[in-house]
Parts: C-alpha cells; structure tokens; sequence
C-alpha cells in the first residue's frame, strides 16, 4: 500500500458496486493513516506499479466487492478473497476482451461443459460451451487443476477450432508431462494442433479434421502483453 488518491468516478463507481451488493451497512471507510491496518473497511490505494484498486479491504487485502485498474488500462470488477479474484468477476483487457464468471484464486473457472471427464477420457470442447469462442489463458490452468485430482485421466479428446497459441503450448506441456494420449472425433484447427502433437499416442477418427495454419499475433494484444 504506497498512497490514498482522491475521490474519484471510479471511487465512486466502486463505493456504488459495494453498496448495491449489501456490504455498505457492515463496512466503514478505511482511515487516511495507511501505516494502519485496513481492516473491514472500504477505500482507494494506488500502487507504486501504476495500478489502483478502490473497493473493500480486510486485514490489508483486496478482500470482498471492489476494481482493480491496471497501468495498462485492464480492470477487474468483482469479488475478491485475500488479495485475489475469487468469486463472481469481469476483466476487461485493454484491447476490449472480456472474461466473466466465477473465480478461484486468480484463475477463471471453467463454465459447464467446456472439460468433462468419462472414464479415462477428458473431453476438451470450445465449440459447442455456452461462452466459450476459443483456447484462453485459462483453460490451460483448469487443465492443471483437472490433472492433479485425477491420475486416472489417460486420453484428452480435443474439439475445437484453435485459440491463443501460448495458452495451447502450455496445456501441449501439461499433456506431455502428464503421458497423455490425445484424439480428435471432429475438429482440431490451429492452435489445438500443439495440443494434440503433444500427445504420447496421436489418433483421428473418421471423417475428423486437423487444420494448421501460420500463426499471428494482433498488434494490439500483443502491445498489451508485453506492457504488461
């Protein structure tokens, strides 16, 4: 905690959030000494890395209703458990990419469908999810989480027509390091391909399609992650 800014919209945006929520009544303001602890309060801190959070505190953390406003102009509206996002949560990137749902420890939870496990098979679906367009960043997070409580999975059955590459990487590693075998029943375009190559044993059924392409990278996100 570096220094209290003023009042400002997004203050005032934030204090309107948490009274609507029904946390107004049990919450004071948080003092202007941040030498002390800001306990059960209500406040605004920027921070020396440009980002400010106006919301709810408890013992010194983000804890409960509030925004985060990064430097680079992303900002993240909702709960917050010990300093992160927990519970129900929107992040809006700068270059206008939205991620909303329920939160655990920083990681946007999976909505229904998207991971499903029969047997000893995990079904990864991107196509046919209710708010799912593509591979994220966080699928390969709730790959980990997948792969840790349970060593049964042998297969990832792979649906989807690509996404972020660097997500796909990552969840290629997790596949390698866990001794997987991937297969596809209808499509693996793009980015799901280096998931797929990472399998211990590869296998397409009938009648399904595995696509590559050149990569490529807008120029916009691409400013926003390495600013970031």
């Amino acid at each position: 905690m570096i220094y209290i800014k003023s009042r400002t919209s997004l203050q005032a945006a934030a204090l309107l959030l948490i009274a609507t929520s029904g946390f107004a009544a049990d919450l004071q303001k948080c003092p202007s000494d941040t030498e002390v602890l800001w306990d059960n309060c209500t406040g605004s801190y920027s921070y020396s890395d440009g980002g400010q959070y106006v919301g709810a505190f408890k013992e010194d953390n983000r804890h409960g209703q509030g925004i985060y406003t990064f430097e680079s102009g992303t900002t993240y509206t909702g709960e917050w458990h010990k300093g992160l996002y927990h519970g129900q949560g929107t992040l809006t990137k700068a270059d206008g990419t939205v991620e909303t749902g329920i939160w655990k420890d920083d990681i946007l939870q999976p909505p229904e469908g998207l991971f499903r496990v029969v047997g000893t098979k995990l079904y990864f679906d991107t196509e046919n999810t209710v708010g799912v367009d593509e591979i994220n960043h966080n699928h390969d997070e709730n790959l980990f989480d997948i792969l840790k409580s349970n060593d049964q999975i042998q297969t990832l059955v792979l649906n989807s027509k690509g996404g972020i590459i660097i997500a796909a990487s990552d969840m290629a590693d997790l596949v390698i390091d866990a001794g997987l075998d991937t297969h596809v029943e209808e499509n693996c375009l793009s980015a799901c391909v280096t998931i797929f190559l990472g399998g211990n044993n590869r296998s397409l059924a009938l009648g399904g399609k595995i696509g590559f392409h050149r990569g490529y990278w807008e120029a916009a996100s691409m400013r926003e992650y390495y600013e970031r």
